[in-house]
């Protein structure tokens, strides 16, 4: 294929440049002195392969709830249980470069799928001969010529990848727990309305919203210090993309308190004041991880995943009041 590239920009509403653009283009080379004439059309973008993907995803969850009242209604209890199972699978269109000659830049190819050992591909680094230079090492390392095109000496490679990311450590055919997912919620809240007497209308009640643990990452590219030097490091075998990082538990708590009266013994108003996170939680939650050195020391050559990106558990203590005639 010509490594030729010749874009028709044009924009809505502006100018005379029409939207289709023109079945020939004359290029010149004001250096050479020459002039071409290309075909042109419209084709796909091939400088994004991520902007043409077909996507195909599988959601199932089940879920039950259940209610129960206690006393006349005065106490009730809910509660309930959900499944959920969820996977998805992207093609991306193919890199520019290794696209078939005579490709005719509308048929859409997608990258074929990966093979199983994906994630644990290596290469031999090779000298323009082919012969081998180096030891066995990463596949996301391995390079490309400057115009994009795979290097010749890699043409009877059995596995052609190039793309491998270090985030595709915690990427896994097996089944992992949804991120950002709490295990267990629960809200348990009540109140109480003195019936008579002096004090007859005024309320009281509190609350407690339970978060349960959810993981935020997993463990795929922690790393250790190599045995046999101190300054690499290589895959740590003691943990995987099966071992998540969690956000630990955390509740919210919520005190109300309110008074009914009649005004002139005629008119009812009621006054409402709730206290938000009463005991006044400040700690952070945390909602993703990054790879950081053990215990902080940035001489050591290891990473392990880490809690990061943190917002406050929740607002500090505050108060809200409604008044309003009934």
């Amino acid at each position: 294929m010509s490594n030729t590239l010749v874009r028709w920009r044009c924009y809505y509403n502006h100018g005379p440049r029409p939207a289709a653009p023109p079945g020939e283009v004359a290029v010149v080379n004001p250096v050479a002195g020459t002039t071409r004439t290309l075909p042109s059309g419209y084709v796909l973008d091939t400088a994004r392969p991520t902007e043409t993907v077909r996507t195909r995803n599988n959601f199932d969850y089940g879920q039950a709830a259940a209610h129960v009242s206690f006393w006349q209604n005065r106490i009730s209890l809910l509660g309930a249980v959900r499944q959920d199972d969820w996977s998805s699978n992207s093609d991306f269109t193919d890199f520019a470069m290794d696209l078939p000659v005579g490709w005719n830049g509308r048929e859409i190819i997608y990258r074929p799928d990966a093979p199983a050992g994906y994630y644990g591909l290596t290469y031999f680094p090779k000298n323009a001969a082919g012969a081998v230079t180096g030891a066995r090492t990463d596949a996301a390392v391995r390079p490309r010529a400057g115009t994009g095109l795979p290097l010749p000496e890699y043409a009877n490679d059995v596995l052609n990848w190039n793309s491998l990311q270090g985030n595709l450590a915690n990427l896994t055919p097996a089944d992992q727990k949804v991120s950002r997912l709490a295990e267990v919620t629960g809200n348990l809240y009540t109140d109480y309305t003195i019936q008579a007497g002096r004090l007859k209308g005024l309320r009281f009640g509190a609350g407690i919203n339970y978060r349960g643990r959810e993981v935020i990452g997993y463990r795929g590219g922690d790393t250790m210090v190599s045995p046999t030097n101190p300054a690499a490091a290589i895959d740590d075998p003691n943990v995987g993309p099966l071992d998540p990082v969690y956000r630990p538990v955390y509740y919210v708590t919520t005190a109300t308190f309110g008074y009914t009266f009649r005004l002139r013994d005629r008119l009812p108003v009621r006054v409402d004041l709730t206290v938000n996170n009463a005991l006044d939680e400040d700690v952070p939650l945390y909602y993703n991880v990054a790879q950081r050195p053990p215990g902080g020391d940035l001489a050591n050559p290891a990473r392990a995943a880490a809690r990061a990106g943190r917002t406050p558990a929740r607002s500090p203590c505050n108060s809200t009041s409604r008044r309003g005639a009934t």
